[in-house]
C-alpha cells in the first residue's frame, strides 16, 4: 500500500500552552514506539485535516521531521467533542522490517440474491479484525462477497476472509462470526428484544440511584 506524506516541526510548547498553537493554525502530536523516546511535535493543521478524511489505521505515513523520515501509523486522533476539531494527535513509529498489530476494518460487498428480494437482512457481527503483519503488508480493509450467503444456513467466519496468509497472521479467533443473514420479521423481534432490555436496565439503575438518594 502507498505511503502518504507528511511534514512536521519539533515542538517545545508543551502543557497548557499548546491553546496558542492551535489558535495559529498548529496542531500538537507526539511520536512514541518500541525503542522509539517520545517526541514531541507540530503538525499543520490544514495539512492534516487534509490528509485525515482518507487515512486509515493501516496506512503508513512517512513523517518528515528535521529532514529525517520516520515511519508511523496514526495511533490516535483526540477531538474537541463539542467542536468537532482535532486536538492532539498519536503516532506509532513502526520498523518497516517488524511485524506490528492493527485492526483492519471488514466489509462487505455486492448483495446476496435473499438480500436483493428484500427477504433477508445482513448482520455483521464484527466490524473489524486484529491481525500482524509487515507494515507493508496491511490491507487497507478486508473486502468480503455477500453474495456466498445463498440461504439463512450460510456465515461467514474469521477464517472465511480472503487474507494472504503467506503475510499475514491472524489474531482474532477464526470461528467468530463475521457476518450471516436474518429474516426480515425476526430482526425486527431481536431490536424489540434488545430495547426492552435496555428500558428495564435504565429502571433499575434509576430505582438504584433513588434508593442511595
Amino acid at each position: 500500500m502507498k505511503h502518504a506524506d507528511l511534514t512536521a516541526e519539533p515542538r517545545t510548547v508543551l502543557g497548557n500552552k499548546v491553546a496558542r498553537l492551535r489558535r495559529s493554525g498548529k496542531l500538537p502530536a507526539n511520536i512514541y514506539g518500541r525503542n522509539v523516546p517520545s517526541t514531541a511535535i507540530t503538525l499543520d493543521t490544514h495539512d492534516f485535516e487534509l490528509l485525515y478524511r482518507h487515512l486509515l489505521p493501516t496506512t503508513v505515513i512517512d513523517l518528515r521531521v528535521d529532514g529525517q523520515m520516520r515511519p508511523v501509523l496514526l495511533a490516535k486522533a483526540d477531538v474537541n467533542p463539542r467542536t468537532g476539531q482535532l486536538v492532539h494527535i498519536e503516532f506509532k513509529q513502526v520498523n518497516l522490517r517488524e511485524k506490528v498489530h492493527a485492526s483492519v476494518s471488514v466489509v462487505g460487498v455486492g448483495r446476496s440474491e435473499l438480500m436483493s428480494r428484500g427477504e433477508a437482512i445482513l448482520l455483521q457481527s464484527l466490524d473489524a479484525i486484529e491481525v500482524s503483519a509487515l507494515p507493508d503488508d496491511l490491507p487497507p480493509n478486508v473486502e468480503v462477497d455477500l453474495a456466498a450467503l445463498i440461504d439463512f444456513g450460510a456465515a461467514i467466519h474469521v477464517g472465511d476472509l480472503p487474507l494472504d496468509h503467506s503475510k499475514i497472521d491472524l489474531l482474532t479467533p477464526r470461528d467468530e462470526l463475521v457476518f450471516k443473514l436474518t429474516p426480515p420479521q425476526r430482526r425486527e423481534e431481536e431490536l424489540e428484544a434488545e430495547a426492552v432490555e435496555e428500558a428495564e436496565g435504565a429502571a433499575e439503575e434509576a430505582e438504584g440511584a433513588a434508593e442511595e438518594a
